[in-house]
């Protein structure tokens, strides 16, 4: 555990008008073997946050996060009940400015969400991610078409995941400890849902194959469509 190749999920949390955002992240390790993992984790979270925060409406506010392993030494996945045991948990409280940096007054709706769409340069469902940051307040809307983010709003956003990108990309990133990245529980457990009656069934269905279940991050592009925060489909996205 906490040696290169160990992919950690990390979920940020954040309130908003009374309702509890959590964005998900996937980090490999990479170097060498991790050493002081809270005071780095972190780090890590407290630059995840920094990504969307400043553009953020005011009375969004970053709560917590939790950095859970869920591939490499130490971890397992059922062949029977596809349940993971193993690996190490790190958690704690933001630190810096917590709240969003827009003062506008008209947040929007809690279930309106920017789309990050994550490419790593290779083709399936299972290579590529998104990221669904909330919390905008109403002036980031196109001012001719409500249904989608103003053109600014969305350049804006692209500047940031940039600028992490440049900080966590697996291959020329300047972070040491952390690369951002796609992870595929399917490839990583060999399991998925199943259609069954009277609901689908998450099964084993094949090798599970944890060193091959990442994959850098290469781009990460906003759209300009405004998302609902609805349940996604049962297996996939990040």
């Amino acid at each position: 555990m906490l040696a290169p190749g160990d992919v950690y999920e990390l979920a940020v949390a954040q309130t908003y008008t009374n309702q509890v955002f959590i964005n998900v992240w996937h980090f490999v390790l990479i170097g060498s073997t991790l050493t002081s993992p809270q005071t780095k984790f972190q780090t890590l979270a407290d630059a995840v946050k920094e990504v969307f925060r400043p553009l953020q409406q005011q009375t969004l506010t970053y709560t917590g996060w939790k950095a859970t392993q869920v591939s490499g030494a130490g971890i397992s996945y059922s062949t029977t009940t596809c349940r993971r045991s193993g690996g190490d948990v790190y958690e704690g409280t933001p630190t810096g400015t917590l709240i969003g940096g827009d003062v506008s007054s008209n947040p929007m709706p809690t279930y309106n969400a920017l789309v990050v769409a994550l490419k790593t340069g290779l083709a399936g469902r299972s290579k590529r991610g998104q990221v669904f940051p909330g919390g905008y307040d109403n002036g980031k809307l196109s001012t001719t078409d409500h249904n989608q983010w103003a053109a600014a709003h969305v350049t804006a956003v692209q500047t940031a995941v940039n600028a992490f990108l440049t900080i966590y990309k697996q291959v020329g990133g300047t972070d040491p400890n952390f690369a951002w990245v796609v992870w595929s529980k399917f490839i990583a457990s060999g399991c998925k849902y199943v259609p069954a009656v009277p609901k689908p069934i998450y099964s084993h269905v094949q090798p599970g194959d944890m060193p091959n279940s990442y994959f850098g991050v290469t781009s990460a592009t906003p759209r300009a469509l405004i998302a609902p925060m609805r349940r996604r489909k049962e297996g996939r996205g990040v």
